[in-house]
C-alpha cells in the first residue's frame, strides 16, 4: 500500500446536498459552478417568460431573475418547470424603487399566464383535463390586443384568444395536445365554488 487514506464513501444525496450548498454560498473554488448554475437558471426563466422578458427588457429581467434564483431554489430537477413564484416577485416591484417604470400588475399577470402555459405544456397526460384559472386583476392594464398577440407569437403551441383581457379572469386548458387560453373556459372546465 502507498499509505494513502481514502475517505469512506458518503451517500450520494448527502454529497450532492453539500455541493449544492457550497455552490449557492459562492465558495471561491466553485465559482465556475456558481456561474453555470446562475446562467442555466436565468436561461430557464427566459425560456418560460419570453413575453415578460420583452416587457421588461433584458437588463431588468436578468437582474430580477438573479434575485429570484437566490431566494427561490428549484424544487424539481426539471428546469422547464422552474419559476412558479416569479410573478410574485414581479408583483412586489410595485412597492420598489422602480415602481413607476412599469405596470407591475400587468407584467405579473403576463408572467402568471406564461407559467400556466408552461405548466399545462409539461403536465402529465391523464383522464382529467388540465385547467388553470387565474382570477381577475383590475390593476393589470396592458393592451389586450398587443399582449395576446405577443403571447401567441412567443408560445406557438397555444391557441390564445384575441384580444386577451388581463383585467378579467384568464383560463388555460389543454384540449388534446393543444393548449387554449381565453377569458372564458368551456363550462365543464370552469372552477366550481371558489376552486382554482
Amino acid at each position: 500500500m502507498l499509505g494513502l487514506k481514502v475517505a469512506a464513501p458518503q451517500p450520494y444525496a448527502a454529497s450532492l446536498q453539500r455541493f449544492y450548498a457550497a455552490v449557492l454560498a459562492g465558495e471561491q473554488h466553485l465559482e465556475a459552478y456558481s456561474q453555470n448554475y446562475l446562467g442555466a437558471h436565468v436561461r430557464a426563466l427566459e425560456n418560460t417568460y419570453p413575453v415578460t422578458l420583452g416587457l421588461l427588457g433584458s437588463a431588468t429581467f436578468s437582474a430580477l431573475a438573479q434575485v429570484y434564483i437566490q431566494h427561490y431554489p428549484p424544487q424539481a430537477w426539471d428546469l422547464n418547470v422552474y419559476g412558479e413564484d416569479f410573478d410574485g416577485l414581479l408583483q412586489a416591484q410595485e412597492q420598489g424603487g422602480r415602481a413607476a417604470e412599469y405596470n407591475w400588475p400587468g407584467v405579473a399577470a403576463t408572467a402568471r399566464i406564461e407559467f400556466a402555459l408552461t405548466r399545462a405544456y409539461y403536465a402529465a397526460d391523464g383522464p382529467d383535463p388540465v385547467a388553470i384559472h387565474i382570477p381577475p386583476d383590475p390593476q393589470a392594464q396592458l393592451g389586450a390586443c398587443a399582449i395576446g398577440a405577443r403571447l401567441q407569437q412567443q408560445h406557438p403551441f397555444a391557441d390564445i384568444q384575441q384580444p386577451l383581457r388581463l383585467t378579467g379572469p384568464v383560463s388555460i386548458w389543454r384540449q388534446g395536445v393543444r393548449i387554449r387560453v381565453g377569458n372564458q373556459a368551456p363550462a365543464d372546465l370552469r372552477p366550481r365554488c371558489g376552486a382554482s
